[in-house]
């Protein structure tokens, strides 16, 4: 994909779009844990999670990148943002007994993504990308499985869209909603 968008030039910043996708779902849970924890008047353990993490992040960063070149300071990254992502859902259930850190809708989502990666991965065996046709049909071949499934499993998604399609033309459409929470 890298090629195909930026050019051949760019072909060894492939592992790296791949390596900031993973930081970036991990960071995406991080940053409402860290939000709760200053909800909950407690900046001053951010913020010695954060040093800790930063001192992790840089020690690590240093002895990977010797090993693994560019890869080596983002795989450093992830593995600091879960060091934080451990620490605050640690400081989270301390403070909030019973709450739940992996919603289903999360694990919908994750469900589908992987159902998606594995439909994508195994038709990109038949259809190497080439040019911005092979390209977009993959994307559209994973984004349609992504969503299909999505909509297979997920009640509240379904629920969703019944709520806002209810009272337009296309409410004959909509099977009635059937939650299970």
């Amino acid at each position: 994909m890298v090629i195909t968008v930026y050019g051949g030039e760019f072909e060894a910043a492939a592992p790296l779009l791949v390596v900031l996708a993973i930081y970036r779902i991990i960071s995406t849970q991080t940053t409402v844990l860290r939000k709760s924890i200053n909800g909950l008047d407690h900046p001053s353990v951010n913020m010695r999670i954060s040093a800790i993490a930063l001192s992790f992040n840089i020690i690590l960063g240093i002895i990977l990148t010797i090993r693994f070149g560019a890869v080596g300071v983002i795989i450093a990254t992830i593995f600091a943002e879960c060091l934080i992502y451990v620490s605050t859902s640690y400081f989270i259930k301390q403070k909030i007994h019973g709450v739940t850190l992996v919603s289903r809708p999360l694990l919908e989502q994750i469900g589908a993504g992987l159902i998606m990666f594995v439909t994508v991965s195994g038709i990109h065996g038949f259809i190497p990308v080439q040019s911005w046709v092979d390209l977009s049909l993959l994307l559209t071949i994973g984004a349609g499985t992504y969503g299909f499934v999505l909509l297979l499993i997920s009640d509240r998604l379904r629920y969703t869209i019944g709520s806002i399609l209810r009272g337009s033309r296309l409410e004959q459409f909509v099977p009635k909603p059937v939650l299970r929470w």
